[in-house]
């Protein structure tokens, strides 16, 4: 029994791999990074409300801990609410192009002991980054997708 060939299923395939390549062409890896910072702003102030939640209360194990810690280093637990960033990263920072990097900036490396805890310590986590991306993960996923659409049509 001779085997078909394969054919493409989907009609119109080939006109929209062409109009994709054209417009990958129009784009600016700029503007594709201006259409990402709103999102990557969203999960930035998710994971920072979630921070200051967790600082507020000034309490546990695992606070008392990173406290220590950023006394040590010469830092305030106070001025920690500012250690969450985004980068909106530049296409040509990395090779697969545009990317977003939500972070906990290097000046504040104690802030693990919260997110994580310290279990020789029997200090429990209290968890702010995670929750943070996660519940800002819809809102920012829809302000990315609009903002992306309204590029795609700017250039069509």
């Amino acid at each position: 029994m001779a085997r078909n060939r394969a054919v493409n299923v989907i009609e119109g395939i080939e006109e929209l791999t062409e109009k994709l390549q054209a417009l990958q062409k129009k784009i600016k890896g700029k503007e594709v990074v201006d259409a990402m910072r709103p999102s990557a702003r969203i999960l930035r102030d998710s994971v920072k409300q979630k921070l200051a939640g967790v600082l507020g209360r000034k309490s546990g194990a695992a606070y008392h801990i990173a406290e220590f810690y950023a006394r040590e280093s010469g830092n305030s637990m106070d001025d920690m609410i500012n250690a969450p960033f985004y980068d909106a990263r530049d296409p040509f920072h990395d090779r697969v192009g545009p990317s977003m990097l939500i972070g906990i900036s290097g000046k504040y490396p104690h802030f693990h002991f919260l997110e994580y805890g310290v279990a020789s310590k029997n200090a429990p986590a209290q968890p702010f980054y995670r929750p943070g991306i996660d519940s800002a993960k819809g809102p920012a996923m829809a302000a990315l997708g609009e903002n992306l659409k309204a590029l795609i049509e700017k250039h069509s």
